[in-house]
């Protein structure tokens, strides 16, 4: 049993009704997954009118893993697109409204192609300066999260999360966004906190990267239940 290996990331920034990442995923192979994660500064949960991959070509659609509550002004959300065209193309997110947006698009490998992701996806929101959540993820699987907050201010991570997936802000009037996101090997539990500098509104979402069952056949999402007895098999 392995980890979904990690190939790459791109992150992008805007002001706007459209946030578009182009990232290299020609050398996709094998259980390929795409995940793309957004903060958002938005007084409430937005529905986007559209979110693709390879917008001027196949427009294969994402699906969103999970749109955390309302987290005050502070909002992520989290997609994923598994079996998609291999090649160098955009990913792109559309909202009916001009928004800061800050988001990335991660390409790994090894994962399920039904349901790359656990069923232990979670979400929490708060007002002070430390966006917390805990989840369930094994050793086998890689954590990852998405984090936004009212503030263009920087953060630091705890050693514990591991390496940074994304660490920037979307300004320019008003309200500024500030928006991250890191991965790091499964525990159990595992906490993503992020360390701001200022307390603001914030929202944050964490999942678990899961590779197939059987050399690559697809399952459904594992529960903690499911994934010790997978070990002990």
């Amino acid at each position: 049993m392995a980890r979904p290996p990690f190939v790459r990331r791109v992150e992008g920034t805007v002001v706007g009704t459209t946030l578009s990442i182009t990232i290299d995923a020609t050398d996709a192979a094998g259980d390929k997954v795409l995940i793309f994660g957004v903060a958002y500064k938005s007084n409430a949960v937005l529905t986007e009118t559209s979110m693709k991959w390879d917008t001027a070509g196949a427009n294969e659609d994402f699906t969103v893993e999970r749109r955390a509550a309302d987290g005050g002004n502070a909002q992520c959300t989290f997609w994923r697109l598994t079996g998609f065209t291999a090649k160098t193309a955009v990913a792109e997110l559309i909202f009916a409204s001009s928004v800061r947006m800050v988001g990335f698009v991660a390409l790994f490998t090894g994962a399920d192609q039904t349901n790359p992701f656990t069923a232990n996806t979670v979400e929490a929101q708060g007002t002070d300066g430390t966006p917390t959540v805990s989840l369930t993820s094994e050793t086998d699987e890689t954590a990852i999260d998405v984090m936004a907050q009212v503030s263009a201010g920087p953060f630091t991570i705890s050693s514990q999360i591991g390496t940074l997936m994304m660490d920037g802000a979307a300004t320019g009037g008003g309200t500024d966004t500030r928006g991250g996101a890191a991965r790091i090997a499964g525990a159990n539990p595992i906490t993503m906190d992020f360390n701001m500098s200022a307390s603001e509104d914030w929202n944050i979402i964490a999942a678990s990267l899961q590779e197939p069952v059987g050399g690559g056949q697809s399952q459904a999402p594992r529960t903690m239940e499911q994934a010790r007895m997978r070990r002990a098999t």
